[in-house]
Parts: C-alpha cells; sequence; structure tokens
C-alpha cells in the first residue's frame, strides 16, 4: 500500500481506509495484484474524494462487491473501491415530482414500499 497515497485520502476526508488483507490480492482468477489504497465507501462523497483522488494522481480504480468479475477484473494495484451495499440502502419516493431515489443497495421490495 501506498503511504503518500493513503494519507491524500485521509486528507481529503475519505472515512474508511482499510488495512490490506492478501484476500483483496486475488479474485477467482489466477491473476494477483496488490492495491495501493483500500477505501470501504460510507457516503457517495466518499466515492467522488476518492475518484478526485485517483484522477489526480493517476491512479486506477477498481468497484469489488458482492457480485464482482471472477477473472482478473475485481483487482488492481491502484485503489480498490470495496463498496458494501448495505451503506447505500437509502429509498424515498417523492409525490411532488413522482421520482423515486434509490441507492444502490436497495432491493425491490424496499422499493414497492416506497412507492
Amino acid at each position: 500500500m501506498s503511504s503518500s497515497l493513503i494519507r491524500e485520502l485521509e486528507r481529503a476526508g475519505v472515512t474508511r481506509i482499510v488495512t490490506p488483507e492478501k484476500r483483496w490480492n486475488r479474485d477467482y482468477s489466477i491473476f494477483s495484484l496488490e492495491p495501493r489504497a483500500i477505501v470501504r465507501p460510507e457516503t457517495e462523497s466518499d466515492c467522488q474524494k476518492t475518484l478526485h483522488i485517483a484522477r489526480e494522481w493517476g491512479v486506477p480504480v477498481v468497484p469489488r462487491s458482492g457480485g464482482s468479475n471472477t477473472g482478473g477484473a475485481a483487482i488492481t494495484d491502484g485503489i480498490l473501491l470495496l463498496i458494501d451495499q448495505g451503506a447505500f440502502m437509502e429509498c424515498r419516493f417523492s409525490e411532488a415530482s413522482g421520482l423515486l431515489s434509490a441507492g444502490s443497495g436497495v432491493r425491490h421490495d424496499a422499493v414497492q414500499r416506497a412507492l
């Protein structure tokens, strides 16, 4: 892991940068890469800040979640963005606009209840 990149993420206010574990160096493929930083975003803002810093540093970002790729596309030597879909469960419906806003972790039954 890159300590200077991690410090930059911390300075930007990214709330959860985790300790590296060997299990994140691999997916179900034969490939192995050690990420420079591992971020577990808790908010949309954490994702935005991480992407902004990655762009500034020229570092690739790979998102990984429950249904990640198993052919080597879910690992990186850049920033691994471990997305816990449970952190994105907000679901709300606006009667005024008729629009439903749902986070990426929202399940179908929650959408039905909101409607």
